[in-house]
């Protein structure tokens, strides 16, 4: 090898050593220290870059708190992972998690086989949240506001109709969400409720009953289960009936039979089915056994009237 051989060795070992050297990094120790570790870049008006990071997201010296973060760069604008790089993708390999977010939001999040949705700690097989109202699963409450709606909405229509849709969501029904009702939506509006307090609402969002139907019923058959006592007491030897004379008196003057509600509080009360109507049968109940005693009184004047014929035939 002749001198110059040497020398020019020398020199290219000496400047490969001082690449190495300027380009061997070492990832900081303290959460969110990034490294650089691969970079693509093509031009389109601006600069585009595909760039590989590695962050710490915890403090550690080890790889078990470094993560492998893919994204895009413009420029010199959006050049820090985590913080305003775009269409992001990032691996934990340590928890076994991956996401996928842009610039510091996290849209998706798979942590060991469970999806998470707006939340980077998936805990089921699909966990979605969100902290502003909107059409998002909340598998966590985090609504503070009444009326925060957190929901799947399924749209159906024409490309670009977002008008037709259905859809079931949580919606607080006071500050804080400390009442949560469910709802369910079709044609773009909302149909039941299911109230924090277990009532339910067809045609209401504020159902003050067990079920509460702001509209018609129709049904086959309707069977009312009731603990009043039905009025067969009206039966029994020592019941006394309200004589006709009296009911007469009352209806006058109240301008409804005796313990049937007046329109005036049937209008502002409602109509309660299973009480009316065992109301309505002592009504009948009653009135049966005015037409016997009338029916009684009826074959005695005729007897009479008879016996009275018969003694002015034989005189």
């Amino acid at each position: 090898m002749t001198n110059f051989t040497k020398h020019a060795f020398a020199v290219a070992f000496l400047l490969v050593g001082f690449h190495y050297a300027t380009v061997a990094q070492t990832l900081g120790s303290a959460q969110g220290n990034f490294l650089e570790i691969n970079s693509v870049s093509g031009s389109s008006s601006n600069t585009f870059y595909n760039k590989r990071w590695l962050v710490r997201d915890a403090t550690g010296a080890d790889w078990l708190t470094a993560r492998l973060h893919d994204g895009i760069g413009i420029d010199i604008s959006f050049l820090t992972p985590m913080s305003n790089t775009r269409t992001w993708w990032e691996r934990d390999p340590y928890h076994n998690i991956q996401s996928w977010g842009h610039g510091a939001e996290t849209y998706m999040t798979l942590k060991n086989g469970h999806v998470g949705i707006g939340t980077i700690d998936p805990t089921s097989k699909l966990s979605i949240a969100s902290i502003s109202n909107g059409w998002l699963i909340a598998s966590k409450a985090m609504a503070v506001e009444k009326d925060h709606i957190n929901g799947i909405q399924l749209l159906n229509g024409y490309p670009n109709d977002t008008n037709k849709w259905a859809a079931i969501a949580a919606i607080a029904e006071d500050l804080h969400s400390n009442n949560t009702g469910l709802a369910l939506y079709s044609s773009a509006a909302e149909r039941i409720r299911i109230a924090g307090n277990g009532n339910v609402g067809i045609g209401t969002s504020t159902p003050k009953a067990k079920l509460a139907v702001e509209g018609n019923i129709v049904a086959r058959e309707i069977k009312v289960v009731t603990n009043i006592e039905a009025p067969d007491y009206v039966f029994e030897p020592d019941y006394k009936m309200l004589p006709l004379t009296e009911v007469e008196k009352y209806v006058k003057e109240n301008r409804h039979l005796p313990e049937i509600p007046s329109a005036k509080q049937i209008k502002r009360d409602g109509l309660d089915l299973a009480e009316m109507n065992l109301l309505l049968l002592k009504k009948v109940e009653e009135l049966t056994l005015h037409q016997i005693d009338l029916l009684k009184e009826l074959q005695q004047l005729k007897s009479e009237l008879s016996n009275h014929l018969n003694e002015n035939h034989n005189k």
